[in-house]
């Protein structure tokens, strides 16, 4: 039976695992899994990808990836490259480290990349190995708790969702994890949808990941959005990107933030990183206006005037221009 080709969608979230070949181990030692994360740093940094959430356990590594355009077939077969080369120089061995084909499903963000990090996370305590995630020391668990700096980890949009729950009210991470996997989400994972086998999400989801066909880009990229709300505000490009505190300044980093999250141009931490700023400050910044200035939130999609070719992206390289 000929397998299908692996959804591709940027900006997509995806759980991975990746297999010992013939279910052997993959790592031996603590030196092999401290190594292991450092493969995943380099390949998270030369793939301009986001972890979400990971575990190593013996002969496997379970992750959740975030890709940009990169493809995640390169990514994983980067990471499993590097990490393989290591192993066999150690070993003085060849031959085929993990299992030809990995598992990648593409993963709906909301409401399932909660779940995904629990699954990922508690995959130790399923295993008869600890009683609770963080007991766990080969894990992004430690991570989240503040028990160990993972400077490769992306937190913040998992703890912002929990902190944000609709309904229930905030929730503690430790809390969330503590809490059993739902078997139909967890069943999910592992085998996919019913009616896709490549994905998890509901039928708006899929369809659309399966009809796409675009460029391996978005259409819009993050400068597009920082020019678009600089041009609508009315502030100079020169101090948003600057350390100005002022006010109209604050709201239109707000703006660029929701606007750039709620379509799926980019991650609080690339935002962050772009506009000089730490995470949790865009966020608070973002909420504050959210409440104070709704009329200028209520709809994060972007318009037809933002994305206008005569109009877009003055040149945001020349800052004595603005």
């Amino acid at each position: 039976m000929t397998r299908l080709a692996r959804l591709h969608v940027p900006r997509g979230l995806y759980y991975v695992a990746l297999k010992g070949n013939g279910g052997n181990a993959i790592v031996n030692d603590v030196e092999d899994y401290s190594e292991l994360g450092l493969c995943a740093a380099t390949s998270l940094r030369r793939n301009r990808c986001h972890m979400h959430a990971f575990c190593w356990l013996e002969n496997r590594a379970l992750l959740a990836v975030e890709i940009t355009d990169v493809r995640i077939g390169r990514f994983v077969q980067h990471l499993a490259g590097q990490y393989a080369k290591y192993l066999h120089g150690k070993q003085k061995r060849t031959g085929h480290l993990f299992e030809h084909h990995h598992h990648a499903l593409l993963v709906q963000r909301s409401p399932y990349l909660l779940h995904l990090v629990r699954y990922i996370h508690r995959a130790p305590v399923r295993a008869g190995l600890v009683a609770s995630p963080g007991d766990y020391a080969w894990s992004g668990e430690r991570g989240y708790l503040h028990e160990e700096r993972i400077p490769w980890l992306s937190t913040h949009v998992t703890v912002e969702m929990l902190t944000h729950a609709r309904g229930s009210g905030p929730i503690k991470y430790r809390d969330w994890t503590a809490d059993e996997d739902d078997p139909e989400i967890a069943w999910l994972f592992e085998h996919g949808s019913k009616e896709e086998p490549r994905a998890v999400g509901d039928d708006v989801f899929i369809a659309a990941a399966k009809g796409y066909t675009g460029p391996m880009r978005p259409q819009m990229v993050l400068d597009d959005i920082i020019a678009c709300v600089v041009r609508r505000q009315g502030v100079s490009l020169r101090l948003v990107l600057s350390r100005s505190r002022r006010r109209e300044h604050v709201l239109a980093r707000a703006l660029i933030t929701w606007k750039a999250m709620q379509n799926g141009i980019a991650t609080l931490t690339e935002i962050a990183e772009r506009l000089g700023r730490d995470p949790s400050t865009l966020w608070t910044a973002m909420e504050r206006y959210r409440l104070s200035r709704p009329e200028l939130f209520l709809d994060g999609q972007i318009g037809a005037a933002c994305i206008d070719d005569d109009e877009r992206r003055p040149d945001l390289l020349d800052m004595t221009a603005v």
